[in-house]
């Protein structure tokens, strides 16, 4: 593991790192619109009846 920290500049490991937190949370981000969504539609029509 030190020889990749000695072999890469710090701002590009930084860069990496920043993108990997990036790319989840863009994956995460639309199941909490949708759950957002779904929560207002229950709120504003009430539960179905099933």
């Amino acid at each position: 593991m030190q020889e990749a920290i000695d072999l890469l500049p710090w701002p590009l490991m930084l860069a990496v790192m920043g993108l990997g937190v990036a790319l989840v949370l863009a994956a995460c981000l639309p199941t909490a619109w949708v759950d957002r969504l779904v929560r207002f539609l229950h709120k504003r029509f009430g539960e179905p009846a099933s």
